[in-house]
């Protein structure tokens, strides 16, 4: 009979702060895989300067957990730590940095800084400065194997520059007048 291992405690991470890049909370996103299942999704930018160290130790001791010694050198295969620089539109003020996603079959609640339940989608944007609870998870299927991150929850920490470039409609529009300049009456 084997010997099983002992379960891996979960190894859940408060990000370093990050700007939101690719933002799919509100609505899954479709796998762009045959027959994958809906998922929400969200990527986050790291400067070069952010202390990754604690997601880094983390992804190298789950991928140890599931794949023993070659865990290791699947990383340098198949890394969950991508390069901005790499990106087809870089994200602007992070030379040099990197980028994880993080994905998550249920909806992930979405906070403020003040610990408000965050609703409105235009509140939740690419561009915003956030951080994240995540989970490494190792994972072997169809021949494919690797580290990636589920995603459990997100705090917005402060607005940053809109990356998809949407407006609010308050600060789109002037206030309507009429051809003399007047304010239009009811």
């Amino acid at each position: 009979m084997p010997i099983e291992k002992p379960a891996v405690k979960s190894r859940t991470i408060i990000t370093p702060n990050a700007t939101a890049i690719f933002v799919y909370v509100w609505e899954p996103r479709e796998s762009m895989n045959e027959g994958g299942i809906a998922q929400y999704q969200l990527s986050l930018a790291f400067k070069k300067t952010e202390d990754i160290t604690a997601l880094r130790r983390a992804v190298k001791a789950c991928a140890t957990d599931k794949f023993g010694a070659a865990g290791v050198r699947l990383l340098d295969k198949t890394p969950p730590f991508r390069q901005i620089d790499d990106m087809d539109t870089p994200v602007p003020g992070h030379k040099g940095g990197v980028f994880i996603t993080a994905k998550s079959k249920s909806k992930p609640g979405i906070v403020d800084e003040n610990r408000d339940v965050i609703l409105e989608p235009m509140d939740f944007y690419p561009g915003c400065i956030c951080r994240a609870s995540v989970v490494p998870f190792a994972y072997d299927k169809k021949g494919s194997k690797g580290v990636t991150f589920l995603l459990n929850n997100i705090q917005k920490l402060k607005d940053g520059t809109r990356l998809d470039g949407k407006k609010k409609a308050e600060d789109e529009f002037d206030d309507a007048s009429d051809d003399d300049g007047n304010p239009l009456d009811d």
